[in-house]
């Protein structure tokens, strides 16, 4: 088994003085899609963050390529290949979706020729863009900007993808789509953790998962495992 590639031991944070994470540990190899479950408030958001250097711990290590990035400010981890699509979907509502796109090879300061590439490639994955790259990001539905945000991280090519809430307010069929492109993101060479409440299909996407409850890990396994444990069934699936 390879070494992790992001590693985060005993960390504790919230928001001022207000504890959300309790001594919380994980881990994520390459390759890997990695779901973290809960409900509202249990902590997924604000671990992202942390993850992403957006919120910075108050202990603990977050080891990011064997490298202790506690003290890294969120470009920097950027700069070390880690992406996130927050629950917002972080995108730029007056500018145009090329322009949205392009954002998305900021961090790695790419050539105009390799940046032009990705595009095409993300467009590739998402055939729906190349007619409407002119348009502005507010003109597109709730499930078209999810995919625009996914779309952005095909351009990214982060070694690392943090994902909070892709589901959320989507429609069924659209939740559908939302992780065949998940899939396809891991099937692009990108490793993901996941924070997601449509646990069933997050539990059915990834590889392993950890349940989080009140800041803490309270379980953590193969996800086709957890998926039929008692306790997931009864307060997750509704078994």
């Amino acid at each position: 088994m390879p070494e992790p590639l992001y590693k985060i031991v005993h960390v504790e944070g919230g928001y001022d003085k207000l504890q959300v994470l309790h001594g919380v540990s994980l881990h994520v190899h390459p390759g890997e899609i990695v779901a973290l479950i809960g409900g509202n408030g249990a902590g997924k958001s604000t671990l992202l963050k942390i993850l992403a250097g957006l919120l910075k711990p108050t202990s603990g290590r977050l080891l990011l390529q064997g490298r202790d990035v506690a003290g890294y400010s969120a470009e920097r981890i950027a700069a070390r290949g880690l992406y996130m699509v927050p629950e917002n979907r972080g995108l730029f509502p007056d500018m145009s979706l090329y322009d949205n796109l392009r954002m998305g090879g900021y961090a790695q300061r790419l050539s105009r020729a390799l940046l032009r590439q990705r595009i095409k490639n993300a467009c590739a994955h998402f055939p729906w863009l190349g007619e409407r790259l002119h348009d502005k990001a507010a003109t597109l539905s709730g499930g078209q900007q999810q995919m625009l945000a996914l779309a952005r991280a095909f351009v990214a090519q982060p070694a690392l993808l943090l994902l909070d809430e892709p589901s959320t307010g989507l429609a069924p069929l659209l939740v559908n789509e939302i992780f065949e492109k998940i899939i396809a993101c891991k099937e692009a060479g990108m490793t993901i953790i996941l924070a997601e409440q449509h646990v069933h299909k997050a539990l059915e996407t990834a590889d392993r998962a950890y349940i989080l409850e009140n800041g803490h890990i309270t379980l953590e396994g193969p996800a086709n495992q957890l998926m039929h444990t008692p306790a997931i069934e009864k307060a997750y699936l509704g078994m």
